[in-house]
């Protein structure tokens, strides 16, 4: 789930562990509230990062 881009269906996993919907549902549901932190703390120090994702195409520039 994480290191998906878009993050993992319900019906992936059910295909990936060869479980029912009903349980990859749950188990999607489950991990997806298990990654939320209720204060997180702002990161510090050096990070590094993989494939990351900012901006994208500029809106209204080069137009008349």
């Amino acid at each position: 789930m994480v290191e998906s881009r878009k993050g993992i269906s319900a019906n992936q996993l059910k295909r990936t562990l060869e479980v029912s919907y009903k349980t990859a549902w749950y188990l999607c549901h489950r991990i997806r509230d298990a990654m939320t932190v209720g204060n997180p703390k702002p990161l510090s120090k050096i990070v590094e990062v993989d494939e990351t994702w900012v901006g994208g195409k500029k809106k209204n520039v080069g137009h008349g």
